[in-house]
């Protein structure tokens, strides 16, 4: 009577040894926000600059495509954002840009959306 299900554990194979494993959860439900930056330090010399990845992910860490979730930007620190704020994030996932200013220091960016914890990156200017 009824049925249990179970994440799902998908192990690929290469030459009879584990080459890749994905973890699918059985309640794929928005559970963060992630952000990541291509680099984590800059030069403060008005023109470096970086992209910011920002994802919506589950509980495994797998990117939520169809989440629709809209984010809103906080940035403190000597640099300009580039980008939307706030935008939705078409598949699961979109990028902003930080561009130093001519001073050196520490920029935060913040990322939130609703009922999920605000995600925080820094990059540090030199």
């Amino acid at each position: 009577m009824g049925e249990t299900f179970h994440n799902l554990r998908i192990i690929g194979y290469y030459k009879g040894q584990p080459a890749a494993e994905q973890r699918f959860p059985i309640n794929c439900q928005p559970h963060r926000l992630v952000l990541k930056a291509d680099t984590d330090t800059l030069a403060a010399d008005g023109m470096d600059t970086t992209r910011v990845v920002v994802k919506v992910v589950d509980q495994e860490d797998n990117t939520l495509r169809f989440s629709g979730k809209v984010v809103t930007f906080e940035m403190e620190g000597p640099a300009d954002f580039y980008g939307e704020n706030p935008f939705a994030l078409p598949g699961g996932q979109a990028a902003v840009f930080i561009r130093a200013q001519r001073q050196p220091g520490v920029v935060t960016l913040r990322a939130r959306a609703d009922r999920l914890d605000v995600a925080q990156i820094q990059i540090t200017l030199v």
